[in-house]
């Protein structure tokens, strides 16, 4: 086979194994049909997309991550602007919220416009998936005492610090000392000002904080 033969057969096998560059810039968006079902096995046609952004929207060279949404198309003859939904937690997965108790709201709101059920950065379908899922040793057949439901809750920091190795190129911030249940906005103004730079893009400056004990008042 002639010189020539094999350079254009390993140009066109890159072209089949390599995505172009396009394929991967920011602000490209893919658009999918999706069947999407939710927990009771009811179907809707529907459109999954995703979304690449800087996951450093002031760094050029930011890594991209994907977002991701399910897009249900609105039966109105003139649809309003589009119907975004997003979950609460924070970390929850608006796709998820979908397949629940919330289904039929998410199609009744079709009459007036597209319902978006969108996964933030780090939820659900979104890429990186930055959910932590730890399994709680509490005995079964008896009522835990709340000091050991607290310190069971707690993620071991040398648990976090071997999370953050499987993402190194992604932003982190390890909490020391706070649960999920903890209201984290108020226990260290500086918990607060990272989350807000991680939700605006913005390169978060504290990585490791060690949260203020809790007060605890009766419900």
């Amino acid at each position: 086979m002639s010189i020539s033969k094999c350079v254009l057969l390993l140009i066109t096998f890159l072209l089949f194994i390599v995505p172009s560059a396009a394929q991967q810039k920011a602000g490209t968006l893919k658009l999918k049909p999706y069947t999407f079902e939710n927990d009771k096995k009811e179907k809707v046609e529907s459109e999954f997309g995703t979304l690449f952004v800087p996951e450093n929207r002031s760094n050029p060279q930011s890594n991209l991550i994907e977002l991701a949404f399910v897009r249900f198309k609105s039966t109105a003859q003139n649809p309003g602007p589009p119907i975004v939904y997003l979950a609460g937690g924070p970390g929850g997965s608006g796709i998820g919220a979908a397949t629940g108790s919330r289904f039929p709201l998410f199609m009744a709101l079709r009459e007036i416009a597209d319902v978006i059920a969108f996964d933030q950065r780090g939820t659900g379908y979104s890429k990186p998936n930055l959910g932590c899922f730890d399994r709680l040793a509490l005995p079964l057949d008896v009522a835990p005492t709340r000091e050991a439901a607290i310190k069971d809750a707690r993620t071991p920091v040398s648990n976090a610090e071997e999370y953050r190795t499987g993402f190194s190129n992604s932003t982190h911030m390890i909490i020391e000392g706070a649960v999920h249940s903890d209201p984290l906005f108020l226990s260290s103004p500086k918990i607060k000002e990272g989350m807000m730079e991680f939700l605006r893009g913005q390169p978060v400056t504290a990585t490791k904080i060690t949260a203020a004990p809790m007060k605890w008042a009766p419900l």
